[in-house]
C-alpha cells in the first residue's frame, strides 16, 4: 500500500468519524427543572439551569410547581399543570413524594436540581444515544409548521410545543428567600398538545396561536403515563 493510499484511507475514516459526531450533536437533551420561589434550596438549581441552558445540545425548561405557596409568597410563574407533570415522572418512577429542586432528564431520569456533575453525566450519556427523530421548525408569524423525520425506531408519541419566559427577574418579599433579587431562566408559561407521531414515518403538524414566548418543540413517548424524550427541536 502507498502511502498516498494509507493517507487517502485515514482521511476518509476521519470524514465518517466526523460525520458520526455531527450525527449524535443532532440529539437534543431535555432538562426539566421543577422548583420554586418559596423553596430555600432552589436558587443553586435556578441558576444552574440558566448556565446549562447555554449549552447547544441542550434544551432547558423551568416548571414552577404551586405547593410552595403556603408559605407566604405565592409564585407567579407556578401552576396547578406544572405540579401535576411532576407528579405523573413521580408516578411512573413509583415514588409516592415530590420534591424541590427536581431535574428530569430526558422524561426519564431524576437527580437533586443542583448535581451539577450527575446531570452532566446524563446529558452525555443522552447526547451519545442515536437519534431516533429530526425535527424542523417554521415559523410563520402565530404560526409554527413542525416537521418530523423518522430516523431510527421510534413509539408512538406526543408532539408537544412549550412557550417559556428567556429571563425573568423577582423580588421575593416573603417565605424561605425572602429578601433575595432572583433570576429566573426559561420559564415555562404554555404548553400546547399539537398533535400524536406514530414513530413509523414523517410527518407534519402545525400549532397556531405563538406569541413573543421563545418556544420548543417536545416529541415524547406516549403511553399510560408520561414516557422518555425522543426527540427536541427550539423554535428559531
Amino acid at each position: 500500500m502507498t502511502k498516498f493510499v494509507r493517507n487517502l484511507m485515514m482521511a476518509a475514516a476521519s470524514v465518517t468519524l466526523l460525520a458520526g459526531q455531527a450525527s449524535a450533536a443532532d440529539r437534543m437533551v431535555v432538562l426539566e427543572l421543577f422548583t420554586s420561589q418559596g423553596c430555600s434550596s432552589c436558587p443553586p438549581a435556578d441558576a444552574l439551569l440558566g448556565d446549562l441552558a447555554k449549552r447547544d445540545n441542550v434544551i432547558a425548561l423551568a416548571f414552577h410547581v404551586d405547593y410552595w405557596d403556603y408559605l407566604g409568597w405565592k409564585d407567579e410563574f407556578a401552576s396547578p399543570e406544572n405540579t401535576n407533570r411532576q407528579r405523573t415522572y413521580a408516578a411512573v418512577a413509583q415514588r409516592r413524594s415530590i420534591f424541590t429542586p427536581e431535574m428530569v432528564i430526558q422524561g426519564h431520569d431524576s437527580v437533586v436540581g443542583h448535581a451539577k456533575e450527575k446531570i452532566l453525566h446524563y446529558v452525555e450519556k443522552y447526547g451519545a444515544e442515536p437519534v431516533r427523530a429530526r425535527i424542523s421548525v417554521r415559523r410563520d408569524g402565530t404560526r409554527a409548521v413542525i416537521s418530523i423525520e423518522r430516523a431510527g425506531q421510534a413509539p408512538m408519541s406526543v408532539v408537544e410545543l412549550v412557550g417559556y419566559r428567556r429571563e425573568r427577574q423577582v423580588s421575593i418579599k416573603r417565605g424561605e428567600n425572602a429578601g433575595r433579587d432572583m433570576t429566573y431562566h426559561n420559564v415555562v408559561a404554555m404548553r400546547q398538545t399539537v398533535g400524536e407521531w406514530d414513530g413509523l414515518g414523517d410527518a407534519s403538524f402545525t400549532a397556531e396561536g405563538l406569541s413573543d414566548l421563545s418556544y420548543v418543540v417536545l416529541v415524547q413517548a406516549k403511553g399510560s403515563a408520561r414516557g422518555p424524550m425522543i426527540a427536541a427541536a427550539k423554535v428559531e
